[in-house]
């Protein structure tokens, strides 16, 4: 009862952007009209192999963390007039590597505490180059130890029962984008939330779904136009209890907004779905449904 095992995978970081603009130029007297398009599409994605103890001191936990994604760059020139040449490129790059996590947590009455860090990993992977500029046209590949750096992060986070059915949680995330190569400052993000968690088998059948909401609040590793980015979301989430013990499906809903428009020149909007399922333990032992009972012999005089 005190050894745990579990495996999760989630997106951790997505975007797609594209945008097309219709631009002239004068060459040789005369005015050339053009399009010009440009995609950006992003994701990163991590699976965590998770072993926890339950201690009667402090409960510890490890966990394996296999990140992977990609990034895709294209651009392309496209002329009205068919006398002048179309170009396009488009650059992708495919990345993986492992990490680890290592955290703590401890239970205080009805406050429960916890923290963890997580390491610092540089993905590396294969790039793709692909271009096109008639009558030439080519595709160039390539390995390179090094595509993305995840920065290391330290979190920690409290949560608060009350009232038998009801809690509240506050967590902080500080990422030290300092050491990675890109980025030039650590960022901090803040989430709050609350939930409803009913005692099973008590009151109507809609009393009895759990429901959670919050949000969070989070700095970007970098500036624009001297401005900082700030990336706000609310969340809602459920879950529907199963028959079993313990075993339930979860579901959520993210809304995000980051940037502003009169500061940053851009801003974007997201909504996130996310379905899960808990409870499912493959490592543990089958409840015994009977007890052990004498069966009776035969009457040797029948």
């Amino acid at each position: 009862k005190n050894h745990r095992f579990a495996f999760s995978f989630k997106s951790i970081a997505s975007g797609n952007i594209e945008n097309a603009k219709e631009l002239e130029f004068e060459s040789f007297s005369d005015t050339l009209q053009y399009s010009e398009i440009n995609r950006l599409s992003t994701s990163l994605y991590k699976a965590d192999m998770v072993y926890a103890y339950k201690s009667s001191v402090v409960n510890v936990g490890v966990a394996m963390n296999y990140y992977l994604g990609h990034r895709i760059r294209y651009w392309k020139i496209d002329f009205e007039d068919d006398d002048y040449n179309d170009a396009k490129y488009e650059i992708e790059k495919i990345y993986k590597n492992p990490g680890f996590t290592v955290g703590l947590s401890k239970k205080i009455g009805k406050v429960s505490l916890g923290a963890a860090y997580s390491s610092r990993v540089k993905l590396e992977g294969s790039i793709t180059y692909k271009y096109g500029h008639t009558p030439y046209a080519d595709t160039l590949s390539l390995e390179d130890d090094f595509l993305f750096e995840v920065p290391a992060q330290v979190s920690g986070g409290i949560t608060w029962k009350f009232m038998e059915k009801y809690k509240a949680s506050l967590d902080g995330y500080y990422q030290m984008w300092q050491d990675t190569k890109d980025y030039s400052k650590n960022t901090l993000k803040l989430g709050l939330g609350f939930a409803y968690d009913p005692l099973s088998g008590y009151g109507s059948w809609f009393e009895k779904i759990p429901l959670r909401f919050g949000g969070y609040y989070r700095e970007l590793p970098f500036d624009v136009n001297s401005e900082k980015i700030i990336e706000k979301a609310v969340t809602f989430g459920s879950s529907i209890p199963l028959k079993s013990p313990n075993k339930k499906i979860e579901f959520a809903v993210t809304y995000t907004t980051r940037g502003d428009v009169d500061k940053h020149g851009l801003s974007d909007e997201s909504l996130m779905f996310s379905f899960g399922i808990t409870g499912f333990d493959i490592f543990k032992k089958r409840y015994k449904r009977i007890e052990h009972r004498e069966i009776p012999k035969a009457d040797e005089n029948r």
